[in-house]
């Protein structure tokens, strides 16, 4: 029997895909919920617990607290968009193996050397996959426990997914898409299953700080037009200017 092709790997073979192979795409709803907000989850005029993920062959976009950001490999692009100061920027992606990654800009590079680099970046350890099942919402999952963290004692969050096999999408744009956010998350999202609950702790001094992400619904449907565009209007900033507050405060 021959073996099939690694998940990664496969995914290209997706992009080429006719329109007579079309589907709908996955539309995904979910809750976050988080003991402290401090900013983080705050939408404009409130806190919006609720999150919006499409999933398409060669695309995804998710929409939480008035952010959205939407991966497009058909156009090597990653889009971020504030929609409380209406701008957004615009990332071009490479490929290197198995993963995309931006293109880094040298106005948008902190100037660190390579010690400092490893310092800051994170490292994912896989602590246990255990054989526990359990109902999520309306799937049976699989539990998966880590640790990500830096050599920065200020970076320690410790992750809980359950991983739902049962989930018969198409799911590899979304998890490209937190795989360019988080590179470190490779060997957790190898397994298979949709991420149906996502728990993470931040180590605190003396205390965690827990957030969470539970779906609640998954469904296909055909997309609105615009969904993984950035909106009409919206003005187009470099990324330290996105990621620079109000107050003038990077975030």
């Amino acid at each position: 029997m021959p073996k099939a092709l690694p998940l990664f790997l496969a995914f290209p073979l997706a992009l080429f895909a006719g329109a007579a192979l079309a589907k709908p795409d996955a539309y995904v709803t979910g809750k976050i919920e988080a003991d402290d907000f401090q900013g983080i989850y705050q939408a404009p005029g409130g806190a919006d617990p609720k999150v919006e993920i499409w999933i398409g062959a060669d695309r995804a976009s998710r929409r939480q607290a008035g952010t959205t950001v939407i991966l497009r490999l058909d156009q090597k692009r990653l889009y971020r968009i504030d929609s409380a100061r209406r701008i957004y920027v615009a990332q071009e992606l490479q490929n290197r193996g198995s993963l995309w990654e931006p293109v880094p800009k040298k106005k948008d590079v902190m100037t660190l050397d390579a010690e400092a680099q490893e310092m800051m970046r994170p490292h994912f350890t896989l602590v246990s996959s255990a054989p526990e099942m359990r109902k999520i919402g309306s799937w049976q999952a699989k539990r998966y426990e880590g640790k990500l963290e830096s050599q920065l004692e200020s970076f320690r969050t410790r992750l809980i997914w359950w991983l739902a096999p049962e989930v018969k999408i198409d799911d590899r744009a979304y998890r490209q898409l937190l795989l360019v956010e988080t590179p470190a998350l490779a060997p957790l999202l190898e397994n298979p299953g949709f991420p149906v609950l996502c728990e993470s702790f931040a180590q605190q001094p003396g205390y965690e700080v827990k957030s969470s992400l539970a779906i609640q619904k998954i469904e296909t449907r055909e997309p609105p037009a615009d969904v993984y565009d950035p909106p009409a209007g919206y003005r187009l900033v470099e990324l330290l200017e996105f990621q620079t507050l109000p107050s003038g405060n990077p975030e």
